[in-house]
């Protein structure tokens, strides 16, 4: 409802001194929706306007419409430093968010710089990761909560772990 967007977007600029940013995803249930709100959003002078490349329907199951994202932050299956340069150059974005592909790899970042210089991508060691893992752990649990509902939550991220391992190495 991009008339609710715009009234809700306004009352926010007027009352936030912060910062304005805003992460929103391409439409609801289609993407046709989109090009009705970029000129919501240029409306409200956002400092930082972030889009998830799926709509809300879609949530993480369909590809990323990366024709949709290109004219602002591109981010959406960002994984690895190639994925990253592949978006850039299919989109022409001025930049990259990355969610997911950071929890996966906290390395992420600085292989992407790497890479876009032209230089060696770092490959974290066993021992790398299982710090990562480790300090992972210490950053989301908390000694107030059940070890059990710990356990589950760290499965989550194991689990995004586990979709960046080299099944071939």
């Amino acid at each position: 409802e991009p008339g609710r967007v715009d009234a809700i977007l306004g009352a926010l600029r007027d009352a936030v001194e912060i910062p304005f940013t805003v992460k929103t995803r391409i439409g609801f249930d289609s993407p046709k929706v989109f090009d009705e709100l970029l000129p919501i959003f240029a409306r409200h002078s956002l400092d930082l306007l972030s889009v998830h490349g799926r709509t809300v329907h879609e949530m993480y199951r369909n590809e990323v419409h990366y024709d949709c994202i290109a004219r602002v932050l591109a981010n959406g299956n960002v994984h690895s430093a190639a994925k990253a340069a592949e978006v850039l150059e299919l989109t022409g974005a001025s930049g990259l968010m990355i969610g997911r592909g950071a929890i996966r790899n906290p390395w992420l970042f600085l292989q992407i710089r790497q890479r876009l210089r032209g230089e060696s991508v770092f490959v974290p060691r066993g021992c790398e990761v299982l710090a990562y893992v480790q300090a992972l752990y210490d950053a989301v649990c908390s000694p107030n909560v059940r070890e059990s509902a710990q356990v589950q939550k760290m499965k989550k991220y194991m689990n995004y772990l586990g979709e960046g391992v080299d099944r071939e190495g």
